[in-house]
């Protein structure tokens, strides 16, 4: 692969110590580009973050939001000059509201396509949940959505380890998956979960609300199956193949788990393993 980017997500509790220092040493373990996380970017206006960004010549390749934060991210995204934008997670439990996901995004693609920025979809579990009609709500989401407006973006540890044969799916709807997330899982077992209602804010293990970033740093502890890449069950060389035919355009690097030492030594291991395939 030649060029790789990195979820800042994978970084997530080490990267506001020093938000530029760790933009830095992205770029030092090999990623030419980075996927902003949770509408993070270091406190930073747009013009101090890309003059950052041009000095450590960096691109500013994606960032992951929520629907609701649309219209405050789009004059980050043109200032920075992002190609793309990408929801992460749009809140359905059936056919009705997936239904009504699907024509948000929509109408998101269209006001990102009106501003030069194509608008995708992330997967997690939850997805592959399965409506009163049999569909997965993943199907349902890229059957509702005009591919000029609205690509998806493949999580395949997500996807593997909710049970899910990732290149048939990938087949059945080639084409859609722009973008590729490589996520390293050592289990195929888990299966859909149920999908999280941002609106319900986040909640502790008996249910009580939480802090936040109390609450994703266990969330993220718990990610056992989450591993360095060519260490679980995924054939990358494999999914890039077949990403690849079916017009992948970028693989971006998202850790969660098993941080072995440095976390910046373990994301430089997992670009390593990446561009010698």
């Amino acid at each position: 692969m030649k060029d790789i980017y990195l979820q800042l997500y994978s970084l997530y509790g080490d990267i506001d110590k020093d938000y530029v220092g760790a933009l830095r040493k992205t770029k030092e373990a090999g990623y030419a580009g980075v996927e902003f996380a949770q509408s993070n970017y270091g406190g930073m206006s747009p013009q101090e973050l890309k003059a950052v960004l041009r000095d450590l010549a960096l691109r500013p390749f994606s960032t992951h939001i929520r629907l609701e934060e649309l219209a405050k991210t789009l004059p980050i995204a043109r200032e920075l000059e992002m190609p793309y934008m990408v929801i992460a997670g749009a809140y359905c439990c059936d056919l009705a509201s997936a239904r009504e996901a699907a024509r948000q995004l929509n109408e998101a693609g269209k006001r990102c396509k009106d501003s030069g920025i194509r608008l995708g979809y992330h997967n997690h579990r939850g997805e592959f949940s399965k409506a009163e009609n049999g569909q997965y709500l993943l199907d349902i989401l890229i059957e509702n959505t005009d591919p000029d407006l609205v690509f998806f973006q493949m999580d395949v540890g997500w996807t593997v380890t909710a049970g899910i044969d990732w290149e048939a799916y990938m087949n059945r709807h080639s084409g859609r998956f722009r973008l590729i997330h490589v996520k390293e899982t050592t289990t195929s077992l888990l299966g859909p979960s149920k999908m999280h209602n941002p609106k319900e804010g986040y909640k502790g293990r008996g249910g009580e609300p939480a802090d936040p970033v109390a609450a994703i740093l266990n969330m993220r502890a718990e990610r056992t199956w989450n591993t360095a890449l060519g260490t679980g069950v995924i054939d990358w060389k494999r999914v890039k193949e077949a990403a690849d035919a079916q017009g992948a355009q970028a693989y971006i690097v998202e850790r969660e788990h098993d941080y072995q030492g440095d976390i910046f030594a373990c994301v430089k291991e997992d670009a390593d393993f990446l561009r010698a395939l």
